[in-house]
Formats: C-alpha cells, structure tokens, sequence
C-alpha cells in the first residue's frame, strides 16, 4: 500500500492526505494509535476516520492500519521516494522559499485543474495553516499589470501544457507577476513561462508533488 498509489488512486482530499501522512509518519507506533487519537490530532472527527478506512476499500479501521504497518515495513519505496524527489527539487529550495516569504503578506494565488486541483487545494491549506495570505480562487484581474510585484501565482499541471493554464501564466508573465510552476517534467509550456520551476518527473504526480512541497517548505513556521 504505497502512499503515492493511495492519493493517485482513490483521489484523496486534503484532509484525508493529512490523516494518511500523519499514519504513515508514524508508522513505528501505528499499532498503538486508537481512532479517536488520530481524529484528534488531525483536527477531525472520528466519523471521518471511518469514512477513509471505507473510502479505502477496509472492513475496519485495524484493517487499515494493520495494512499499512505491513507493508510500509516490507517495502523500502517511501524512503527511495523521498530521497528522489529531494534530489530533483533541492536545487530550487532557497530560491522557492524567498519567494513564499517575500509574498507571504501580499497575495499568493493557487490554481490547478482536474486531478491537479488535489494538489493546488493541499498547498492552500498548507500556506494557509503558516499564516500566509493565500486564495485557490482565481480571479484573472489579479494577474493584471497594476498587480506587480502584489501577487504570486502558483501553477499545478501533471503536463505543464494544460491550455486554460498555460493561457494564466501567459497573462502573469506579460504583466510581470511572479510564477511557480509545479509540473510533471521539466520541458513544458507552463515551465518556460514560470520564475521558479518545480519539476516532478513521475508517474504518480499528486502524491509526489504533495511530497516535494513538504519537502521545500519543511522549515517555514
């Protein structure tokens, strides 16, 4: 039961993500973590635990963690995983983070579209819970000229060539507002026209760009 494969294939919310990698970070001591600790800890109801353990195909909630202690511990992936995406993102970690802080009082914008979006929304949360001034409502009159320097937009796209996207970022870039783009390769569309480029080179594009954002913004508070 890999991470990756559970967020890919059962199109987790953000929520859900949250109660999976907060599981998974405590894979040692999983067995010990009754259903109301975990409903606790992540902010959230018992009734929604219960919903992923169904969500996820198990007739009960030992099922499900039984599942994931066996097969996180028979499987060396995750730790693979994340030493692959750290070496694809570790060269844009300083210039990622300088540009969150410098906008964290202004305005950060965060799209995706379809299975994208998962990740976009995970992201909000994620800045939101930092303190930062962050929407995932786009509104196009804030990628207009008078906006410089005022907002920062954030692009999700598993192809980087996702037309209504690729159209975003243009209008951004020709009124100089600041781009991050968060794509599955390196030569895109969305890529060519963004300031910092996080490239995510995978087949399992939500999950490990949910990862490779953890990953960058580990030391932010």
């Amino acid at each position: 039961m890999n991470f990756l494969d559970l967020i890919d294939k059962y199109k987790l919310d953000t929520l859900e993500i949250d109660i999976l990698k907060y599981l998974y970070k405590n894979i040692d001591i999983i067995k010990t973590i009754g259903v109301r600790k975990v409903s606790k800890e992540n902010f959230t109801s018992t009734a929604t635990v219960y919903k992923l353990v169904k969500k996820l195909g198990f007739d009960g909630y030992a099922d499900m963690i039984y599942s994931i202690y066996y097969d996180r511990k028979n499987s060396q992936i995750e730790n693979n995983m994340y030493d692959i995406i750290e070496n694809q993102i570790i060269q844009v970690r300083e210039d990622f983070l300088n540009i969150l802080e410098e906008y964290r009082e202004r305005r950060i914008i965060v799209t995706g579209m379809g299975f994208s979006q998962i990740v976009a929304d995970y992201i909000h949360e994620s800045l939101f819970l930092k303190g930062f001034r962050v929407t995932s409502k786009m509104h196009v009159q804030f990628l207009e000229k008078n906006y410089k320097s005022k907002v920062l937009l954030i692009v999700i796209s598993h192809s980087g060539d996702t037309p209504r996207l690729v159209e975003l970022a243009q209008k951004a870039k020709n009124n100089d507002i600041s781009i991050i783009s968060i794509t599955g390769s390196k030569n895109n569309k969305i890529n060519k026209l963004a300031n910092i480029q996080v490239s995510i080179e995978s087949n399992k594009f939500c999950g490990e760009a949910i990862i490779a954002f953890d990953l960058l913004t580990s030391s932010l508070k």
